[in-house]
């Protein structure tokens, strides 16, 4: 092993033994409805291409339209952890779709690390109309 990624190791558990390390915690979300937009994709067109020797015929290909997930979406949250206090159930947050972990046992049901997510979305309802007139006379 190399001495300077050895010492970088060592460095590294001597800091989190000083700090008080814990791991993240997540949330549990669920999402309405999945955002999505159009986009072509170019595939082997099977039909033509019927007996034909992909090394030495010339393959036909067709384009075709697939509905792709954008990477981020709303997710409504429905569980929390103890130490959380910033979100609580039926909060709607952006998370980075990537990230989340499908439960196995429930449909729809994710777990996201709360680190994930962007920020809490906010309605017209949620907007307290006095907090917005002080910041504009500000």
């Amino acid at each position: 092993m190399n001495l300077k990624y050895y010492a970088l190791n060592i460095y590294i558990m001597t800091l989190i033994k000083e700090v008080d390390f814990k791991p993240f915690e997540k949330l549990v979300v669920t999402f309405d409805s999945f955002r999505t937009f159009n986009t072509n994709y170019t595939v082997l067109d099977e039909e033509k291409n019927k007996g034909k020797d992909p090394m030495k015929d010339e393959m036909e290909t067709k384009v075709v339209k697939k509905k792709v997930k954008y990477n981020f979406q709303v997710a409504r949250v429905i569980g929390t952890p103890d130490s959380e206090t910033t979100l609580c159930a039926g909060d709607r947050i952006l998370v980075d779709f990537r990230s989340c972990v499908e439960l196995d046992g429930y449909k729809d049901i994710y777990l996201v690390n709360k680190y994930s997510s962007i920020g809490e979305m906010y309605t017209e309802e949620d907007a307290d109309t006095d907090e917005i007139d002080d910041v504009v006379e500000e």
